[in-house]
């Protein structure tokens, strides 16, 4: 059936088969103001405990297509002074 569109059968084992495309994780200790929806807030610190930060991608709520690197620095760097004012 797959020769009908042009398409082939492709083995994901097979040790010459390249994937290509973005390799940026992100999610799952989401940002947000609502501790209900979120484990972080907008600075890092966890709404669960008070001396946790989360720094990375793991935060973002969402993800877009283009790479999310200078967005990352600036969190990082956001979280960073939010952290060194704490301390």
């Amino acid at each position: 059936m797959p020769d009908t569109a042009g398409a082939e059968d492709i083995d994901p084992l097979q040790p010459t088969l390249k994937y290509n495309g973005a390799g940026h994780p992100t999610g799952t200790t989401r940002m947000g103001a609502d501790r209900a929806t979120a484990v972080v807030n907008a600075d890092g610190l966890s709404h669960a405990h008070s001396n946790l930060w989360v720094v990375g991608s793991a935060v973002f709520p969402t993800a877009g297509t283009a790479n999310p690197t200078l967005t990352l620095a600036a969190l990082t760097l956001h979280t960073a002074d939010k952290l060194a004012a704490t301390l």
